[in-house]
């Protein structure tokens, strides 16, 4: 997909200037994948990625990667995705409310929806840490993402008791940045169906959706053919592959599965210019953003692409470190950078944080600095700098390979199943 040229602009508590580019792919060598993964895919399309690691002993990661989101509601669904992931720590078929909570308890981890799961538009994530030492609470953990995968209670009792959490939740129990953010969306994805479809929902329908809405989602996207089960940590990977395939593999996909569309964001050609508040907002901050059609780093040409935006962005944060030193300083702090909200676009950007009366000097300064490094570029001691401390940091990850947590491969893996 190709966009067109196009700019937007949040102004206040945050200023995007959105435009255009086009990304492309290099044709050369695959990058090899990580050795020490073991994955694969069931007979009922489900996929699974085990990874063996000690660190730290005796624990595991277990994640259970839905795709499916927000972004696949129906009209009368908007904000049920974010619900039912509320809904899964309410009890399953083989563990009612309360025997759940006990378990989750005996985990020894805090838990609940929001802190042991999440919905975005494309994906929801559940996720526990177990013990490995324990050989029946580790089978007990990858218990507990089966039921949510296949078995989930969704009583009408529960379903109502929990729609006044998600109704506070949705009326302000997220937090400035987060209402902010949801003000963002509808303009960062103009003309999409992800502009219509933030997971935190519609108050309407979450006031008054009946509980077989919330059952239909459930069964037209919680389906094998979508699921990943990701375990990392202290076991034996055999064994481990072995106790996957006995809990998800014999779970069939729906007769007749709906088709998962996959939805583009259409580019535009005029600038557009949103003004973002919030009464609990803490700071005032300008925000130019770039908009481009998602980059996977599936070659070697890819890695290489991916380095040199990180030089850029060392390099770049440097001068705005030193800019915000100075005493007649246009900003309190810069920085450049790069996000992704979605499957099929990513954003990089530049931000300022600024006073309230000086949005638009602090804009002009980002916009100043980036058109002097577009003219000119970089001078060779800053390059030079950048690459040693890109190798420096490389070397210290490669030096800790070994000493490398669990958490740290389990991101890697729900991306590669995305």
């Amino acid at each position: 997909m190709k966009f067109k040229y196009r700019r937007l602009v949040f102004i206040s508590v945050f200023l995007f200037v959105l435009t255009a580019l086009l990304s492309a792919r290099a044709q050369s060598d695959v990058i090899v994948n990580d050795p020490e993964v073991r994955a694969g895919v069931l007979p009922n399309g489900l996929h699974y990625y085990v990874r063996s690691n000690p660190k730290p002993a005796d624990r595991a990661e277990l994640r259970l990667v839905i795709r499916a989101g927000s972004v696949l509601e129906d009209e009368d669904q908007r904000g049920l995705a974010h619900f039912l992931e509320h809904m899964l720590f309410n009890g399953t078929e083989s563990y009612p409310a309360n025997e759940l909570i006990d378990i989750l308890e005996s985990f020894g981890m805090e838990f609940g929806p929001d802190i042991n799961a999440y919905t975005s538009f494309d994906q929801t994530v559940y996720q526990l840490t177990v013990s490995t030492d324990d050989e029946k609470q580790f089978a007990l953990g990858l218990d507990v993402l089966k039921e949510w995968a296949f078995k989930a209670a969704l009583t009408e009792e529960e379903f109502e008791k929990e729609r006044g959490v998600v109704l506070e939740e949705w009326r302000g129990g997220r937090g400035a940045d987060a209402r902010m953010m949801d003000q963002e969306f509808p303009v960062l994805f103009a003309g999409s169906r992800y502009a219509e479809r933030l997971p935190i929902g519609d108050v309407e329908i979450i006031q008054h959706a009946p509980v077989e809405a919330l059952r239909r989602f459930y069964r037209d996207w919680y389906r094998p053919d979508l699921m990943a089960v990701i375990a990392v940590g202290d076991f034996n990977t055999d064994e481990t592959v072995e106790m996957i395939r006995e809990r998800f593999g014999g779970h069939p996909n729906p007769k007749d599965p709906r088709d998962r569309t996959e939805y583009s964001i259409p580019g535009h050609d005029e600038t557009l210019v949103k003004v973002v508040t919030d009464p609990e907002a803490t700071q005032t901050s300008a925000q130019i953003y770039t908009k481009y059609e998602a980059k996977i780093s599936v070659y070697r040409e890819d890695i290489k692409r991916d380095l040199a935006e990180q030089l850029f962005s060392v390099m770049f944060n440097q001068r705005m470190s030193e800019i915000a030193r100075r005493e007649d300083a246009p900003f309190l702090y810069g920085y450049g950078f790069t996000t992704s909200y979605t499957d099929k676009t990513s954003l990089s950007g530049l931000a300022a944080g600024v006073s309230e009366d000086s949005v638009l000097s602090g804009m002009e300064a980002l916009i100043s600095e980036a058109e002097r490094v577009q003219t000119y570029g970089f001078l060779a001691s800053e390059l030079e700098r950048a690459k040693r401390d890109v190798y420096s940091s490389f070397e210290n990850y490669w030096k800790q390979r070994y000493d490398l947590e669990s958490s740290t491969f389990v991101q890697p893996l729900i991306n590669a199943f995305l």
